[in-house]
């Protein structure tokens, strides 16, 4: 049971992390001009985030749920759905990973004052 926790532990950490990431990364894409110009409020963002978080966790083979279902096993399986399920979760996770990070550097910066 013990094994189940740590790595439920290390996937949400890892997760949080590429979120954090991917979260930064397209918004490079998602804030520059063109974007808003052409692609604002046509509803494309979470389905470019889904497709980028997808096609990462195949190259990487990050499959969370995998991890966590066969945690204990002597090795882990990676299954192109649960790799799926990952990116599905990394894609809609972002926004919330964002809205943390962003409450935490406002706690830090009043804070500091």
């Amino acid at each position: 049971m013990d094994a189940i926790f740590t790595v439920a532990i290390v996937e949400l950490v890892r997760l949080t992390l590429l979120a954090l990431f991917l979260e930064r990364a397209l918004a490079l894409v998602f804030e520059s001009r063109l974007w808003v110009k052409f692609f604002d409020g046509k509803g494309l963002s979470p389905l470019v985030a889904f497709v980028v978080a997808l096609s990462l966790c195949t190259r990487w083979q990050v499959d969370s749920v995998g991890a966590i279902a066969t945690a204990g096993r002597a090795e882990a399986v990676y299954s192109v759905g649960g790799a799926a399920i990952t990116a599905m979760i990394l894609a809609g996770g972002s926004k919330l990973v964002m809205g943390l990070w962003r409450t935490v550097r406002s706690i830090q910066a009043g804070a500091q004052r």
